[in-house]
């Protein structure tokens, strides 16, 4: 198996990338949800056949999955929500410091869910009754899901971790590899 490429960290900057990709994602996400609360024309125009636009508040988790039990104590789960979703950025932050030089992928990845995990914690603090969400395709696995741009982008980062760690280009030996390769420069 081909060695997944590096970066040469003099001419990248991962943070850069890291907190451009997640400053897009925020605003993107922020965009997409104003237009859906406002009731914009072309969320209409554009819903065809299996493709909805409800507007929905979600009180739970991701792609409107709620954790049961919880129902009763809906501002008790909201500050569960959000206390947990703060410590996963950190955690993704602090693991992107340690793969970005080793993986683009998963850089990429970890800004994808990082953005996607601030746009919706945003949301979550704005927002009493939960997270806005807006997207229904009513097909396949996603029947009666709806969601947002954050939760597509978090799935999709999550997707790119997994491919990085498929290829192992986040494994131990090589990021020893690259620290003592910078400790070096």
């Amino acid at each position: 198996m081909a060695a997944a490429p590096t970066l040469d960290r003099r001419a990248f900057d991962p943070d850069r990338v890291f907190w451009s990709l997640t400053g897009l994602l925020v605003l993107l996400d922020a965009w997409t949800k104003w237009m859906a609360q406002s009731g914009h024309p072309w969320l209409a125009a554009l819903g065809q056949g299996a493709l909805s636009f409800p507007l929905r508040y979600n009180p739970g988790v991701a792609f409107s999955l709620r954790v049961e039990g919880l129902d009763a104590h809906a501002a008790s789960e909201r500050w569960l929500y959000v206390a947990t979703l703060t410590w996963v950025l950190v955690f993704l932050y602090a693991l992107h410091r340690r793969v970005a030089h080793a993986s683009p992928t998963s850089m990429v990845g970890l800004a994808l869910m990082h953005g996607g995990g601030a746009g919706n914690l945003l949301d979550r603090l704005r927002h009493e009754r939960g997270v806005v969400d807006f997207i229904h395709v009513d097909a396949g696995a996603l029947a009666g899901l709806v969601f947002n741009v954050a939760d597509v982008a978090a799935l999709c980062g999550g997707l790119l971790l997994l491919w990085a760690l498929a290829r192992r280009e986040c494994a131990p030996d090589r990021l020893r590899a690259l620290a003592l390769v910078r400790r070096r420069e």
